[in-house]
């Protein structure tokens, strides 16, 4: 940290870093307030004195927008690492078991995920640390900019989906797929090769063609349904002699309650390494990284492949 930021910092009210924060992420005042629970004076009095103190303008208009100084961008990182000191400290105060109370993590997630290992939490966090709670939210409505404003938790997804050096991440597991169809279709049985599927209708996952969510398919494959969740489809397939590649936990936890058969295609395979993202400022949090080292356990491929 150079000497001009760390002067500001020790000259700095400290109460006015977590509305500097959100000045930063947002760069913009009213969206600032509403987050923060403030008036829009309040955030824009707050501005000023953060201005005064650091002599630095902070954000300056660029057209409609407000952008911030290069002096600002080089705080955010700071900032993150001084306030998930800060939560640190407040969990240690108040949590006898090492876990916070009343905490409410936000987890962006697939429905795949969801149901493989959703039961598993619950039942973990009732037995260790009931006064935790967890709320998924899809990936759709996700971006990584929610990580780094700590408006999300952490997210569970491909390690490829998120390009951001600025963003932690642990390895969990990885995932391999397998072609599904319905069991006793007309034309598939046992391991296939990819010419066999070629004139079969098939069911996919995907937003659009050009989404980073979207699961490859075989060679020329033709998504003849696309669907916005990997879930349905192991329900839509068991209804027809459509097939579809899913990840094979997510077809082996299915095919419990679904009529579908599993296929290998010899010719083709396909895998991703999965993990989880956070933000800087939950570095220091003791009940992310607690969180963190279980989801290792609920995700393990043993286990997710594993029979009940």
């Amino acid at each position: 940290m150079s000497n001009h930021i760390t002067s500001s910092l020790r000259s700095l009210d400290l109460n006015l870093l977590p509305i500097l924060r959100e000045l930063l992420y947002t760069k913009n005042v009213s969206r600032s307030a509403e987050r923060l629970y403030m008036t829009q004076p309040a955030v824009s009095e707050a501005l000023k004195r953060i201005r005064l103190q650091f002599h630095d303008e902070i954000l300056i208009r660029s057209g409609r927008s407000l952008v911030t100084t290069p002096f600002a961008e080089r705080l955010i990182p700071e900032l993150d690492q001084i306030l998930g000191r800060v939560e640190a400290l407040r969990e240690n105060a108040a949590a006898g078991n090492g876990l916070i109370k009343k905490r409410k993590l936000i987890i962006a997630t697939g429905d795949n995920i969801i149901l493989t290992i959703g039961d598993k939490l619950v039942n973990l966090l009732s037995e260790v640390s009931p006064s935790v709670t967890v709320q998924f939210v899809h990936l759709q409505s996700f971006e990584p900019r929610h990580l780094k404003a700590g408006d999300i938790d952490m997210a569970i997804m491909p390690k490829h989906f998120i390009q951001d050096r600025d963003i932690n991440y642990l390895k969990l597991f990885a995932e391999d797929f397998v072609c599904i169809s319905r069991k006793n279709h007309p034309v598939l049985h046992g391991p296939v090769r990819q010419e066999q599927l070629k004139d079969i209708p098939k069911i996919a996952f995907g937003v659009d063609r050009y989404s980073a969510l979207k699961v490859s398919g075989l060679d020329d494959w033709e998504d003849h349904l696309s669907v916005p969740g990997m879930l349905p489809i192991p329900f839509l397939v068991a209804q027809s002699d459509s097939v579809a590649i899913v990840q094979r936990y997510l077809a082996e936890y299915v095919s419990r309650y679904v009529d579908i058969e599993l296929h290998e295609v010899t010719d083709f395979h396909l895998s991703y390494e999965v993990g989880v993202f956070w933000g800087d400022i939950y570095n220091q949090c003791h009940t992310h990284g607690w969180l963190r080292n279980q989801l290792r356990d609920l995700l393990d491929p043993s286990l997710l492949y594993a029979s009940q």
